[in-house]
């Protein structure tokens, strides 16, 4: 029967073998995030295990000291490589700064450096020795004060990596968590044989740590045939996922957020360190419209402010199934659609506003029109339409040109905007016309707006380099409180009739056609002194005239 150094020896050089072509498979997989890391913690491991597998069948000290130079050249770097594969895989990755990565290899460097000085420092090893163990050798060493600091950072780096993957296994679901478990379970392999070997409890004074190794791979192997743990890291956790334009917020089967990328963070600035684990209706409890088209799984339009201005996402959520179809979680995918919907938007104003004089054109008008005036019916309120038409208008065009003339209608346009309210409605309805509707307005209200604008009209004044032209503008009123059966058609027919009249009796005035109208002589009126002395102010504005 082989002494027991002999069984440990093979073992560890089998176990040594094995981790070689692990390390291979994690290079050729280099792409995945966590797989380098992961590759040089198993060339560490590999060094080790060979190392202390030639060094427990050494018959001399000297063979010894040799095989454990070997071993150090893996074993300090171990327990930082160990706690970055947990950062990396636990999604902290964010938390490693170029600083934070030399400070995390600050003290295996030193410890590689005292050990192959110990000749002369006495550092790391205060005293080695042979002792014996059932008839073989076995290396005995005497701890310096570097030994303990080295110690002291082994423990602290493995209870930071057990950590890390506990918070994460109470976070999720389903195969995930399994994932996780294994992850947890073998990283706690080569903690408990490193207390072992310290303790001195460990059979023939053996260093276990190897052993340890050994087992915690062993697990690695069932997970990734078992689990899926070939990747390393979960599928949300891929480079893609960090890298990736759009946001992707990843949720466990409760809507608890469990992950989320820079993007995600970027778009919604409510995700932070304290929103993994808390349910997205509380984390986006303001956001009503985002929580609904998570909760209902369908696409959705929201916004929301990004760097202080206005963006747009479109939200889609897609259910994560685990092996046994069961739903494990969601991810929720939000793409930045702000310059489709601005795009939209400008089509659509381009196909409503008249491109000379910035108001409604004819067709988007009457759309609104006959969308107030079908209110206005059902609701038993009274509306007005007004037409105005600017006098003489073909004697500008012919005198001063086309460019004055289209100078003229942009000023009347801008005159008319600030002379009504914002809910009236205002368009061009045909080369120098315009037309109005007025909701909730009757006579009275009607045929004040109307000479308001007329005044305001009258005050347009454009300039060229030598000509100063002043304009007036001839208007028809129009109102009704539409009943069913009544149409649009039939309040701008008398409208025009009131136009048609106001030009046959001398333009620039207002007139109305209306047979019950209680202020006859007050719409004769040529510049609107005598409407203004009937018919009080309305919309809190006093317009002052000036006699032609």
């Amino acid at each position: 029967m082989p002494e027991p150094n002999v069984t440990y020896s093979a073992v560890l050089l089998l176990s040594a073998i094995l981790m070689t072509f692990m390390a291979m498979y994690c290079l050729r997989r280099r792409q995945v995030p966590g797989a380098i890391a992961f590759a040089f913690l198993l060339m560490a491991e590999i060094a080790h295990s060979f190392g202390y597998a030639m060094e427990v069948i050494s018959p001399s000290l000297d063979g010894m000291l040799f095989w454990n130079h070997i071993q150090y050249l893996g074993i300090p770097f171990v327990p930082a490589l160990w706690l970055l594969l947990a950062i990396q895989y636990t999604g902290k990755g964010y938390l490693l700064s170029p600083w934070a990565g030399l400070y995390l290899f600050t003290i295996p460097v030193l410890t590689l450096l005292f050990r192959f000085t110990d000749p002369y420092l006495h550092l790391h090893y205060a005293g080695v020795s042979i002792h014996y163990a059932d008839g073989f050798p076995v290396l005995s060493v005497q701890g310096g004060p570097w030994y303990l600091v080295n110690a002291v950072y082994t423990n602290v780096a493995a209870v930071l990596a057990s950590v890390l993957y506990l918070k994460l296994l109470l976070q999720t679901q389903g195969q995930h968590q399994r994932q996780v478990g294994a992850m947890l379970v073998a990283s706690l392999f080569p903690w408990a044989a490193i207390l072992i070997y310290w303790s001195g409890s460990a059979p023939y004074g053996l260093d276990l740590v190897p052993l340890g190794v050994v087992l915690s791979n062993a697990v690695f192997l069932v997970s990734m045939f078992r689990y899926g743990l070939v990747d390393l890291i979960p599928l949300a956790r891929e480079r893609v996922f960090e890298w990736m334009v759009d946001g992707v917020v990843v949720l466990d089967d409760e809507h608890r957020i469990v992950d989320f990328n820079p993007s995600a963070a970027r778009m919604l600035p409510e995700l932070g360190r304290f929103s993994i684990g808390r349910e997205c209706s509380r984390v986006f409890e303001t956001r009503d419209r985002l929580v609904a088209a998570i909760s209902g799984e369908s696409d959705a339009d929201i916004e929301a402010e990004a760097d202080g201005s206005p963006r747009h996402y479109n939200v889609r959520t897609v259910e994560l199934f685990g092996r046994s179809q069961e739903t494990i979680g969601y991810m929720v995918f939000l793409s930045d659609i702000t310059e489709r919907v601005e795009a939209m938007q400008q089509l659509e104003v381009k196909a409503s506003v008249d491109d000379l004089t910035g108001v409604f054109n004819r067709q988007h008008f009457f759309d609104r029109c006959q969308y107030e005036f079908d209110r206005a019916a059902r609701q038993g309120e009274p509306l007005a339409f007004v037409i105005l038409d600017i006098d003489f208008f073909k004697d500008i065009n012919d005198q001063y040109g086309h460019q004055m003339g289209d100078t003229v209608l942009r000023g009347v346009a801008e005159a008319c905007r600030g002379s009504i309210r914002s809910i009236d409605l205002l368009g061009r309805y045909g080369g120098e016309e315009f037309v109005f509707l007025l909701p909730k307005t009757g006579i009275r209200e009607a045929l004040v707006v109307a000479e308001r604008l007329r005044g305001a009209i009258e005050m347009v004044e454009v300039r060229s380099d030598v000509h100063r032209i002043r304009v007036t503008a001839s208007f028809g009123v129009a109102t009704a409180v539409p009943r069913e059966g009544d149409t649009l058609y039939e309040l701008i027919r008398r409208a025009d009739q009131g136009l048609y009249r106001a030009k046959a009796e001398g333009r620039n005035r207002v007139r109305i056609v209306e047979e019950d109208s209680p202020w006859p002589e007050a719409a004769t009126a040529t510049d609107g002194s005598a409407l203004e002395a009937a018919v009080p102010p309305v919309f809190g504005v006093q317009q002052q005239h000036r006699d032609r």
